[in-house]
């Protein structure tokens, strides 16, 4: 959710914007007002669009209403407005498929009805709803939607389109392309020269200062951003105020080694960021700052604003940045120990971004993968009807020219060139899923040795210190004191093969190997008192290996964050199937929390993950002090009965 939050600050300019008008009354007047149902349905309209951002749940409910009043009256027009707006909604409240449903209906609807305004809109926020997910299919969408929108002379909405589309580009390093649709936006005079939108200036600016920055043509960055930052200044855009002071700061210390300037212009970002109140500009400016400094040789300077930002954010994509300045800074403030430990956690938060690429990147080559086998079955049967149609002719071409023979064997040759390049591509997109799945299973056999080396090698050794020192204390005659130390260091020895063998047993439960998932669901809630396990399956099953092992670590993580942070007095987990998907349930009576200002630590992150790979998902409801419930659904094949 905030990934997406920051995708609609920055990369996506003037997403179904609303304006500031009179809320309270337009309120007043639905609750007060005798209307009729052509006067309330705009009135819902308005309202729903108003409150996107501000309070998605009132922009669902006045969506709701309008829509159901727009089916009454048969209003294909509202409906397919209603449609956009609850999409809208959906899309920061609560991402899911009925998103992509809403639009699908809305472009139906205005093709229907030539709305081709409407038709367009719905079309570009496909590709914003597709934006974070897969870049191939958002790139797709606005394209299409910048067709539209041209094709109706809608001038602000095609350059969004293509500030949208070169940010694409940018994330795919295709230099060429980002800068043409940079340009093609600059190029608008009727949008760039209106005073009424110069938060469109202000944006195509701005990426283009980025954009400079990026290939290292520092002259041209400096040009660009100097401009956008005037723009946001005048106009009061604090977002952009903030992006470009960061973008000065970076091309002042990189491109000129001016570091006065730079620090000037990092300080200038950090006082933007103060006055908005935003966590996520104040974590930015903080982190511009302590590279400044860092770069510069001021390494107190730089730790200090380091740790700030390290100390709000540990965990995303952010963090790196901190702990990039915090290692080096410490590093030269002779503190070794905190450099190395730094040091580490950086190389752990690229590893996870590495990882998070790999898992992303395989989601899309099999989505890929099936959609381009679609593709090209309907091709090969598009091909085929034209062979039939070609047969037809040529054989009566032959009745009334020879000719007609060569074109025929012309054309078939060339159907059978096209046949073949399209199983070369085939071959080659399964290769790679091959190789990808080959990944997860070393991943796996890894686990497997890892967990076997820490219980048969490691626990055995300890097991045997332990075994020593009982021998010790029985055959040696120790002081007081001492016997009072010894007792300790055996008490931590025990603690210590215990905990050996939890960790053992979480990277790769051995009653998961030999018994299965559902034996081991029990198993796991035997070992928590409060736990108590619910499966009304008659019969042990097994299923795939790769999958009951995803599903056995969520039942082990959602209940470990009971443990830890629910005060929870009971535990209930249910697991059920009907031999296509299996049901996980953990439900607790303990403290609950708010969903929407919670934010989702690394375990939930882990889980939504793995189970997106396998085609899984997982619902969490919690409302403070009414205990939590997490739904987990998995499609699972039975192997053995």
């Amino acid at each position: 959710m905030k990934k997406l939050s920051c995708i609609l600050s920055f990369l996506l300019p003037l997403f179904l914007q609303a304006q500031q008008t009179k809320v309270d009354s337009l309120e007043n007047i639905l609750k007060t007002t005798e209307l009729s149902a052509k006067e309330r349905l705009p009135i819902y309209d308005w309202l729903s669009n108003h409150y996107v951002y501000s309070s998605p749940e009132k922009s669902i409910d006045y969506g709701k209403r309008g829509l159901n009043l727009a089916e009454k009256e048969k209003d294909k027009k509202m409906i397919a407005h209603f449609c956009v707006d609850l999409a809208n909604a959906l899309i920061t409240h609560s991402p899911s498929d009925s998103v992509l449903i809403l639009y699908n209906r809305a472009i139906e609807l205005s093709k229907e009805i030539g709305d081709r305004k409407m038709e367009a809109e719905a079309v570009g926020n496909i590709g914003i709803f597709y934006f974070g997910k897969n870049k191939e299919e958002a790139l797709k969408y606005f394209l299409q939607g910048l067709t539209l929108y041209e094709s109706i002379g809608d001038e602000a909405n095609s350059v969004r389109l293509c500030l949208n589309i070169s940010a694409i580009y940018s994330g795919l390093h295709q230099n060429e392309q980002t800068l043409r649709y940079l340009e093609r936006a600059k190029s608008n005079k009727e949008v760039m020269n209106n005073p009424a939108m110069q938060n469109m200036p202000t944006a195509v600016y701005s990426a283009l200062g980025g954009y400079y920055l990026n290939i290292g043509d520092y002259k041209n960055a400096l040009e660009n951003s100097l401009i956008s930052l005037d723009l946001s200044r005048k106009n009061k855009i604090t977002n952009y105020e903030v992006i470009n002071t960061q973008l000065l700061a970076g091309i002042y210390s990189d491109g000129f080694h001016d570091y006065d300037k730079a620090e000037q212009y990092a300080q200038e970002c950090l006082k933007a960021a103060e006055s908005s109140s935003n966590q996520g500009l104040l974590i930015t400016a903080w982190n511009i700052l302590a590279k400044t400094y860092t770069i510069a040789g001021k390494y107190e300077e730089g730790k200090h604003f380091a740790l700030k930002s390290w100390n709000m954010d540990s965990i995303s994509s952010k963090a790196l940045n901190a702990a990039s300045s915090l290692s080096t800074c410490y590093l030269y403030l002779n503190d070794k120990e905190k450099a190395a430990y730094y040091f580490s956690k950086q190389d752990s938060l690229r590893i996870k971004e590495s990882e998070n690429r790999f898992l992303e990147s395989m989601s899309n080559m099999e989505v890929k993968y099936e959609t381009e086998k679609k593709e090209m079955r309907i091709a090969t049967l598009e091909e085929e009807r034209k062979l039939y149609i070609g047969l037809g002719i040529a054989v009566a071409a032959i009745l009334l020219l020879g000719v007609g023979l060569l074109l025929y064997r012309h054309r078939l040759s060339v159907q059978k060139q096209k046949m073949a390049e399209q199983q070369i591509r085939q071959l080659e997109q399964e290769k790679e899923l091959i190789a990808a799945r080959s990944a997860l299973d070393a991943e796996k056999a890894e686990r497997e040795i890892i967990a076997r080396d820490l219980h048969d090698g490691v626990g055995a050794m300890l097991s045997v210190v332990k075994n020593n020192m009982t021998l010790m204390q029985s055959y040696s005659l120790i002081e007081n004191k001492e016997t009072e130390y010894f007792n300790k260091a055996l008490d931590g020895l025990e603690r210590t093969i215990v905990e050996l063998r939890r960790v053992a047993h979480h990277i790769m439960p051995p009653i998961l190997v030999e018994s299965g998932l559902t034996v081991a669901l029990d198993d796991l809630c035997r070992s928590v008192p409060k736990a108590e396990f619910h499966c009304v399956q008659e019969s042990v099953y097994r299923f795939d290996p790769e999958k009951e092992l995803v599903l056995y670590r969520c039942a082990y993580e959602l209940m470990n964050n009971v443990l830890r942070h629910a005060n929870a007095s009971h535990i209930d987990v249910h697991f059920n199937t009907d031999n296509e998907t299996a049901y996980l349930s953990v439900v607790d009576n303990g403290c609950g929390f708010d969903l929407q200002t919670t934010p989702q630590g690394m375990g939930i992150k882990n889980m939504h993950t793995r189970l997106t790979v396998f085609g899984g998902s997982i619902e969490i409801y919690s409302e403070p002090g009414k205990g939590t419930e997490a739904n987990v659904e998995l499609k699972m094949h039975l192997c053995v009965q």
